[in-house]
């Protein structure tokens, strides 16, 4: 999960030499940037339920070998077309093992309460959004946009010789290989509070993010902050998610519930209160710093909230992993294109103002 999450961002603070060194504008950058997540939105239900009917180690495994093909074949592209078509390829493996190795751990855990490792992936993940960017810049700039991409590649590689030796075991979790499969399967799903739920926490959460990593960047520079002081903020809420995250991941016994979720999300409301208000400096990263946290902890309960009820249903945990990484990827690609419509039209102040009343309607 942290090797597919930096693989996937350490393409950022390169993206100007890229788009300078194959002379391509800033749509075509956009693509590059934004392709891994739709490729995610693509292929996490369907990866849910091929992890249903073949068992999600198999699927896992292909996913960590295709990831580290596709990277090393990032470093060694030389125009746009190819490049773009290799970003989607790590956005099929990124959003197949986000989905698989999800199912896997939750089959391995079982119904006994432990979901420490399941819900250790949002901290992974979050890790890896912090390491990407600085592992590209550190490495891309001495040494060439191709240079971390190919490192990465092997490191991957590595990985995926792991996993292999990996033994196949015995599924004792919610989900074996008897559960429905097919897509028709998931209608069930939308009678299961809990997995319902997830997804709406999960949803409001990927919205929430895309407007607040496109608004917020663009009110701080024009109240005149730095470039360099609007990074530093954005580190600082990073690492303010992971350690939610952690926290989260230490006392999971007691906090992955859905009465947990509630409170979160009526807490995600009242940190956006300040950038609905006014797009003030100090409004703006107040709403950054105490949204990031909130973040962190839906997305580390989210996931094995939803796995522990998907057999309530009967819904094997890969389908419900693909739903869960679906409707996450959906949001997260029209939350930047909702807030920078909102923002235009109106103000930005409303898009917080919208999204601080759907929180406090899903807590309730």
């Amino acid at each position: 999960m942290f090797i597919a999450t930096v693989v996937t961002v350490a393409i950022v603070p390169l993206l100007p030499r890229i788009a300078e060194r194959f002379a391509i504008g800033p749509v075509q950058t956009g693509a590059l940037l934004a392709a891994p997540n739709f490729a995610m939105v693509v292929v996490s239900i369907p990866a849910g339920l091929v992890a249903d009917r073949v068992g999600p180690r198999a699927a896992t495994q292909m996913s960590a070998i295709l990831l580290s093909v596709a990277t090393i074949a990032e470093a060694l592209v030389h125009s746009f077309a190819p490049l773009l078509a290799v970003r989607l390829l790590i956005g099929v493996a990124s959003g197949v093992a986000w989905t698989t190795g999800l199912a896997w751990l939750a089959d391995a855990e079982g119904d006994d309460g432990q979901h420490g490792p399941l819900a250790a992936t949002a901290t992974s993940g979050g890790a890896g959004l912090v390491a990407g960017p600085a592992v590209g810049a550190l490495i891309g700039r001495p040494l060439g946009v191709g240079a971390p991409f190919l490192i990465l590649g092997i490191v991957a590689a590595i990985i995926a010789a792991a996993l292999l030796l990996v033994e196949r075991g015995e599924y004792v979790g919610i989900a074996t290989a008897k559960t429905k499969t097919r897509l028709v399967a998931l209608r069930s799903a939308w009678r299961e509070a809990a997995l319902v739920s997830a997804a709406s926490a999960l949803v409001l959460s990927a919205l929430t993010s895309g407007t607040i990593n496109l608004l917020a960047p663009l009110e701080l520079h024009a109240a005149g902050v730095s470039a360099q002081t609007i990074g530093l903020a954005l580190s600082a809420a990073a690492g303010l998610y992971i350690i939610a995250s952690a926290i989260v991941v230490r006392f999971s016994r007691r906090l992955i519930a859905l009465s947990t979720l509630a409170i979160v999300l009526l807490a995600m409301a009242t940190a956006l209160i300040p950038a609905t208000l006014s797009v003030s400096a100090v409004a703006v990263a107040g709403t950054v710093m105490m949204h990031a946290p909130l973040r962190g902890t839906v997305a580390t309960i989210s996931y094995p909230l939803g796995a522990a009820h998907a057999g309530h249903v009967d819904l094997g945990s890969g389908a419900a992993m693909g739903l869960l990484n679906g409707v996450w990827a959906t949001a997260g690609v029209i939350g930047p294109l909702l807030a920078g419509a909102l923002a235009q039209i109106a103000s930005p102040r409303l898009a917080f103002a919208l999204l601080a009343g759907g929180s406090v309607l899903t807590g309730i």
